[in-house]
């Protein structure tokens, strides 16, 4: 089952097993795509100050499912989730609040974006951690702070988003709210860069053909510019192709091997 649908129910069944048993019963309907049956399981639910269902109906009037669509009626639907406690409402308030393109129905406002993200960063909710490491780096919504930035970018890597450890190690990288330590960004890219972040992976493959922090590798760092251009990094494939220049066939030829072997281990 998918993740948020995993985390979803488990919130449910905080509340009593007959309502986590409609709550799973108006899920399967709603990603099976009988939004009828969806919209009166949820719906009976919110009645009842169940959080989940309230968010999903939130999602079903945003996206005009069983429902014309309806941005006002979605809001508040999101807004009642958030209150009780919705993490993925939480997390959906705080980006309308900082973006102004998703708020066209909530005015731009930092300190509210920060609040929201604050709420879901408490459970545990890897993307506000990122995006509260995120607001501190650029000073939204409070003062400019890298190690607060790096202290959140550090919870969001830790639970595995993959954005969040490309940030953190970037921060190793320049001593920027941490000490400057190569190892540190090494680490943290190559925690991104295996679940196939093409900026990591890009500045993976520099550290290598560079010799920071690690003895000057041109093959490796050909396998891992590779890969990034793969992934649509940016300048990543002119790189590469400038150090196939300064390559042999055969060192060229073992790079693509490694290349392989990577996309086999972890498939991208």
């Amino acid at each position: 089952m998918h993740r948020l649908a995993i985390a979803l129910v488990a919130g449910a069944l905080l509340v009593t097993p007959v309502a986590a048993q409609d709550f799973s019963r108006g899920y399967e309907a709603y990603k099976n795509g009988d939004y009828a049956a969806a919209l009166g399981a949820f719906r009976a639910l919110a009645e009842d100050r169940d959080a989940q269902a309230r968010y999903y109906l939130g999602l079903m009037y945003e996206r005009g499912l069983g429902v014309p669509p309806d941005e006002a009626k979605a809001m508040m639907w999101f807004r009642s989730a958030a209150e009780l406690g919705s993490v993925y409402a939480q997390y959906n308030l705080g980006q309308r609040h900082l973006n102004y393109i998703l708020g066209r129905l909530v005015r731009q406002d930092d300190a509210q974006a920060m609040k929201w993200f604050r709420l879901a960063a408490a459970q545990e909710h890897k993307e506000s951690q990122h995006s509260l490491g995120f607001m501190y780096a650029h000073g939204l919504g409070a003062t400019q702070d890298h190690a607060q930035a790096a202290m959140w970018y550090r919870k969001a890597a830790g639970n595995g988003l993959a954005n969040a450890q490309y940030d953190l190690g970037l921060m190793y990288y320049e001593g920027q709210g941490v000490p400057q330590d190569y190892d540190e960004a090494l680490k943290w890219y190559g925690k991104a860069a295996e679940q196939g972040f093409s900026s990591a992976q890009h500045e993976f493959g520099l550290m290598y053909k560079d010799g920071k922090g690690v003895p000057r590798d041109t093959v490796r760092a050909y396998t891992l510019l590779d890969l990034a251009a793969g992934n649509g990094g940016l300048f990543s494939g002119d790189i590469r192709d400038a150090l196939a220049g300064k390559m042999s066939p055969g060192q060229i030829a073992e790079a693509r091997r490694m290349a392989r072997e990577w996309m086999e281990k972890h498939g991208r």
